[in-house]
């Protein structure tokens, strides 16, 4: 099961109250397109502004302690040491961001320090269907 995640591609973004966007479209497994729903960097109000590099990825189910479903993120070699766009001052400078997720964000805002979130409208619908392991791949803007 694969999804795909075009990067700060979304014909209809929507804006947050404290600035975030939704930017970002995903196609899911079953080629239906998402447009607008999904976030890839972190809340403007985080001291980070770098955000996931384009590549694939594998993500595996996890649930948290307070319940909530996520997929987190690795390297497709099983590193959980995700390459970022932006040197990384908590990584020692590294082009690199850990604990990188797939989860649902909010409505005020992204509800992100970096992971992939997905507007709370959107994600019971969207993650209906994903298995316990997928492949993701992010595709960057090419016109940035």
């Amino acid at each position: 099961m694969k999804i795909t995640i075009l990067k700060h591609q979304a014909e209809n973004p929507k804006k947050l109250m404290n600035g975030d966007i939704y930017d970002s479209t995903l196609i899911n497994h079953d080629g239906v397109k998402w447009d607008g729903v999904v976030n890839v960097d972190p809340t403007v109000t985080h001291d980070y502004h770098g955000e996931i590099e384009a590549g694939e990825y594998i993500a595996r189910k996890k649930i948290r302690t307070s319940g909530m479903v996520v997929w987190e993120l690795e390297t497709k070699d099983g590193s959980k040491e995700i390459p970022a766009t932006k040197p990384n001052k908590r990584h020692g400078g590294k082009k690199q961001m850990v604990a990188v997720q797939i989860h649902c964000g909010g409505r005020s805002w992204d509800g992100s320090k970096g992971c992939i979130t997905i507007h709370p409208d959107f994600w019971q619908k969207i993650k209906l269907g994903w298995s316990d392991v997928i492949e993701v791949e992010i595709v960057e803007n090419k016109n940035e």
